[in-house]
């Protein structure tokens, strides 16, 4: 998912935000932002029975299944679980799982085919040649030809196998119930969990009725497609030893279907990586060394109201028994009665470290390296091998290699202005590669708020993913929607390919100024995920071709007011974060600017900014900071549950409809049916309850805190972010 980028008025911002200094590189920066999507399925196959992944689901749930408590698990069996193999190049595809009433069927084997650089840019200084990188993306095209007919020859092969491929009505079937079904219940999950050592929070499971005629139609006791688990007549039974051995089986595959790609499930050392719902997750510690600075220093109570929030979130998402480790290494020597004996603040430092030193995943990540450009010759050749295929793909863009889609997505009308557009970003793209200017995030913070990636005229930032697999198709895509970005400055983020329906519903006015729409083409020359068919998009209540595309329903814009309303928290959350690490890296920079608007944002996300009086830009004491590390770990909390909203998002006017009917009765939903504001806060308030958990509070503040962090939102300018505000302004503690 993608955000703003703010780039008109940034002279504007410079001279208001530090006056006549020069403005720091963090904050001239008009950031466009990626979250990470989840991909989609290509072409559902079912496999064969006995192969090693059926095996190897039948070993890791009688693992499971022998270990009486969580705590006896040796290791969390996610890391040692094989993931599926991809069956076209970087292209994420979801096999289909099964486990029979007389034998399993297992998914088929398929090499993963990588796509090949067809040449290396001789040298890193060289300029780019359009035609030469025209004809190596032709040259591409010829090579994904060969691999897709490859493809369906095995494809043909497998049909008269035990498996093979799905029919093209049971796929649909399955892809109509997916995403809906219920999530494993807390029970489950607290069982699983932590034996996995996974987070099953995004799993669903699907049972009676279509579910049960889906198994039997592939003669299964149940099987999987990416995180949807379905079940058979009578076959889902946790509650019995058999029930929850199949239970453990069909996780197996959820974990092995994961791949630990971005968007899929995480594997993490004996600890989720989502609360469970219900609880407000703050993951990351700072070290104890900072800890003990900030609470043996002045604003004491602040520092230490702001790590029991911090440690409370934490503790949260642990099991009972992970609880118990971690105390007692908190204690060390000393007895429960002697520990209790000793001053909350050390109590709360050692645990705290015990914490920061039983799971990695847990640690804050080091600030100054939230934008770092390669640092070995490895990362170099990654680097070039991504802007290389980018900047070819740009290439064919500009100069009519792709004239057809992008009339279809844009209209014929707008054919020259988009190709000049797509020439502006491969020369922006150009110049940024050259100076070393395009960066990625060393710290853990994208991973942990699920940005893939920003940008502006002097900088494109990208998510480790991105930087690390130049030849995903997703890299590539990436780098092309934040070229956008960096090369022409009226292109901003206006909606995502996530929202389904409205998506390519939109003016051609939206379209032009929208990162994602040049995505489009790219997509469907390289048969992606989010590419919406083949066909034209026509904006809503107008006819294009004969073909007339219908207006939005209530629902259908309640859905894209609230998607809007979660994009814009999410992308102000973020953008904060990073005013505060340039703050917390430099305290020098806290200026009266800031001090007039931090408070109060400092108080919307529960930080502890608002809290402390004695705060110095100059001062060497670390308690006496603008920006402390605590405030770094609970904003970026913040951040991370808002990324989760965005994700949790229903995808469809059907969807949306039946999600609400659960939670509302016929005649009151019928009284709101037509209003589509009403529509978007009922949306927005059940997702956060049900699919989210609290973020800072009940669920009245944290509907407070979207609106505020949505307000703030602006497309050219961070002048709403640094309007000066009180804290009492803001109605919640």
């Amino acid at each position: 998912m993608k955000t703003y980028a703010k780039r008109a008025g940034e002279a504007k911002v410079q001279r208001r935000v530090e006056g006549r200094r020069k403005t720091p590189a963090m904050e001239t920066l008009q950031l466009s932002r990626l979250l990470h999507k989840a991909g989609a399925q290509a072409r559902l196959k079912i496999g064969r029975p006995n192969d090693r992944y059926e095996q190897e689901a039948d070993r890791v749930a009688d693992r499971v299944m022998a270990s009486p408590d969580s705590s006896q698990v040796a290791a969390p069996v996610v890391a040692g679980i094989s993931p599926l193999r991809a069956q076209r190049a970087e292209e994420e595809e979801e096999a289909a799982q099964a486990q029979p009433l007389q034998r399993q069927i297992e998914e088929e084997e398929e090499e993963a085919l990588q796509p090949k650089l067809q040449r290396q840019i001789e040298e890193e200084e060289e300029p780019v040649q359009p035609q030469r990188l025209l004809r190596q993306e032709e040259e591409e095209e010829a090579q994904a030809k060969l691999q897709r007919q490859e493809e369906e020859e095995e494809a043909a092969q497998a049909k008269g196998a035990a498996g093979g491929v799905a029919s093209s009505q049971f796929s649909s079937q399955v892809s109509s119930l997916r995403g809906g079904g219920r999530p494993l219940a807390a029970t489950e999950r607290s069982f699983f969990e932590p034996r996995f050592g996974a987070d099953f929070s995004s799993v669903r499971v699907h049972e009676g009725g279509q579910a049960s005629t889906l198994a039997r139609s592939v003669q299964a006791k149940a099987f999987t497609v990416g995180r949807d688990v379905v079940f058979g007549a009578g076959q889902y039974v946790p509650g019995s030893p058999q029930g929850r051995k199949l239970l453990a089986h069909e996780l197996t595959h959820v974990v092995q279907q994961s791949g630990g790609q971005s968007g899929k499930l995480q594997p993490f050392r004996e600890i989720s990586r989502s609360a469970p719902s219900g609880t407000i997750q703050r993951r990351r510690l700072p070290k104890k060394s900072e800890l003990a600075a900030l609470l043996g220093g002045r604003n004491q109570t602040a520092h230490h109201a702001g790590l029991k929030r911090l440690l409370s979130r934490t503790m949260a998402l642990l099991s009972p028994a992970q609880k118990k480790k971690v105390r007692k290494k908190a204690r060390g020597s000393l007895s429960p009665a002697q520990f209790a004996k000793l001053p909350s603040t050390k109590q709360n430092i050692l645990l705290a470290e015990a914490l920061y030193n039983s799971y990695k995943v847990l640690r804050l990540g080091d600030p100054s390296q939230t934008e770092v450009g390669p640092r070995n010759s490895a990362e170099r050749m990654k680097l070039l091998a991504l802007f290389g295929l980018t900047a070819g793909h740009l290439t064919a863009l500009s100069l009519g290699g792709h004239d057809t889609e992008i009339k279809k997505i844009f209209g014929a009308a707008n054919l020259a202005t988009v190709k000049r557009n797509y020439a502006r970003a491969l020369v922006r793209l150009t110049y940024l590669y050259r100076n070393n200017k395009i960066r990625t995030d060393r710290s853990g913070y994208s991973e942990e708020v699920g940005l893939g990636g920003y940008a502006n005229r002097d900088v494109i930032m990208l998510s480790n993913d991105c930087f690390d697999k130049p030849r995903a198709h997703e890299s590539i895509v990436t780098l092309v929607h934040e070229s956008m970005h960096a090369g022409n400055a009226n292109i901003g983020d206006y909606i995502y390919t996530s929202a389904k329906n409205a998506f390519p519903k939109k003016s051609a006015a939206i379209k032009l100024k929208n990162a994602a729409h040049y995505e489009i083409p790219l997509r469907r020359h390289l048969k992606m995920s989010h590419s919406f068919g083949k066909g034209a998009f026509i904006p809503a209540g107008t006819t294009v071709g004969g073909v007339t595309a219908a207006k939005l329903t209530p629902l259908e814009k309640g859905l894209d007011l609230a998607a809007n309303r979660v994009r814009k928290a999410w992308d102000v959350g973020v953008s904060l974060h990073e005013f505060y690490i340039s703050i917390h890296q430099r305290p020098q920079r806290w200026s009266r600017r800031y001090r007039r608007c931090f408070p109060y944002w400092s108080k919307v996300e529960k930080m502890t900014i608002h809290q402390r009086k004695a705060i110095s830009r100059s001062s060497s004491d670390a308690s006496r900071k603008p920006v402390t590390s605590i405030d770094l770990a609970l904003s970026e909390g913040v951040s991370r549950k808002l990324t989760l909203a965005s994700r949790a998002m229903l995808k469809g006017e059907t969807k949306a409809r039946a999600f609400l009917l659960k939670k509302m009765t016929v005649a009151s939903y019928q009284k709101i049916r037509k209003n589509k504001y009403k529509l978007r806060d009922k949306l927005l308030r059940y997702v956060l309850q049900d699919k989210v958990g609290r973020m800072t509070g009940g669920i009245l503040r944290d509907m407070a805190v979207l609106r505020a962090l949505a307000s703030a939102y602006d497309q050219s300018t961070y002048a709403k972010i640094l309007r000066a505000r009180s804290p009492s302004r803001f109605p919640y503690a």
